[in-house]
């Protein structure tokens, strides 16, 4: 089962990055798979999280928490998806933000280690680490610009638009921070579409 979710997940990076089949190989023989049921934490603040996690089945958020114990969505993540910290990963620091699995989730996790490893084996690694690092810092880009420049409703329509099946998954008040929002405002918004669509 792992494999085959694995290996479509190698067919979609095809259309940016040949991985030779012995190189797939090495990657799929030296992964750990890892179950977390629904509520557990992949990482925590104050821990090394030195490792990347590829979510071959369910659902985590990303989020950080102030000291009064409020909560702050920054990103999700569903199959396919990796997730990790990148301040643990290069720079060695703890991470300060948690990874939860929002429902029963099983990732293919590589160590620091093994993506050190697999850097130096081919240049296909570092390409793709490369293109992956490109992805991320472009999201990040267009979340900030989408968090100034947006209004609520703009905000709301992208994010349905672009994740319609994380819509269907995630509860509104996990949206809601998501969208920088309460979930009575997200809800009032959301009350005011209907309304207008009469």
């Amino acid at each position: 089962m792992y494999e085959e979710v694995l290996y479509s997940l190698r067919a979609a990076i095809a259309n940016f990055v040949v991985i030779p089949d012995e190189e797939w190989a090495f990657l799929l023989s030296k992964l750990d798979y890892l179950y977390f049921p629904k509520g557990a934490f992949l990482a925590k603040p104050g821990e090394m999280a030195d490792c990347t996690h590829t979510i071959i089945k369910g659902l985590v958020r990303i989020f950080y928490a102030d000291s009064e114990g409020k909560e702050f969505n920054k990103q999700f993540g569903a199959e396919h998806s990796t997730v990790g910290s990148y301040t643990s990963l290069v720079f060695g620091q703890p991470c300060r933000y948690y990874i939860q699995a929002l429902e029963d989730t099983t990732t293919a996790s590589c160590s620091k280690e093994l993506i050190d490893q697999l850097y130096e084996r081919h240049p296909c690694w570092e390409r793709m680490g490369r293109l992956g690092a490109q992805h991320y810092l472009l999201f990040k880009e267009k979340r900030e610009e989408e968090l100034i420049l947006d209004t609520l409703e703009e905000r709301y329509r992208t994010f349905l638009r672009e994740n319609p099946d994380l819509s269907r998954r995630l509860p509104q008040y996990h949206i809601a921070s998501y969208l920088g929002v309460t979930d009575v405002a997200l809800s009032r918004m959301r009350s005011r579409l209907k309304t207008n669509s009469y």
